[in-house]
């Protein structure tokens, strides 16, 4: 995703890409040369306050031990009114699309992808990690706790992803 973003900055701007994993930035670094990386936590962001217009995050969410302080630090390092969006799986719907795509998650992906890859393990823990995803209303009460405005949420792929959007307060 930061790739792309850098793609569609505008003249001037600039976009940075941080993990926590220092492996990941250098396969990005390698990947992606001429976009700055940088280590760092999500729980406790290494950039100023107001640092940036926007902030994203893309499918990390899930993997934070701390959701609400990783909204609280983007809406931190996002100048007031900057933009704040995660995209983030969420709790499949209970109609049958969601009912077909948890089967889909639990059978299908991890032998297909396992049997891709050669790390079936890998495959599984996606199945594994649905009943800590976060349900759409969750997902909104969580950038309302900590601090984003004019939150809201859009669902894509049969309602399992969410693109939750707000802004930085004043």
């Amino acid at each position: 995703m930061t790739a792309e973003l850098a793609r569609l900055v505008l003249p001037g701007g600039s976009v940075v890409g941080a993990d926590f994993s220092r492996e990941m930035l250098q396969t990005a670094a390698r990947d992606h040369p001429g976009i700055d990386w940088r280590e760092g936590d999500a729980l406790a962001l290494p950039f100023a306050d107001r640092s940036f217009d926007a902030a994203t995050m893309a499918f990390g969410l899930r993997n934070l031990s701390d959701r609400a302080q990783g909204a609280r630090e983007m809406a931190r390092v996002v100048r007031p009114g900057g933009g704040l969006v995660i995209l983030e799986f969420v709790k499949p719907p209970t109609t049958t699309a969601g009912r077909v795509y948890r089967t889909y998650l639990d059978r299908a992906l991890p032998t297909i992808g396992g049997w891709i890859s050669g790390e079936p393990a890998a495959y599984g823990y996606l199945s594994t990690s649905i009943d800590a995803f976060l349900s759409a209303a969750e997902l909104i009460a969580l950038g309302r706790d900590s601090g984003w405005i004019d939150v809201e949420i859009q669902r894509l792929n049969l309602g399992t992803v969410a693109v939750l959007r707000g802004h930085s307060p004043d």
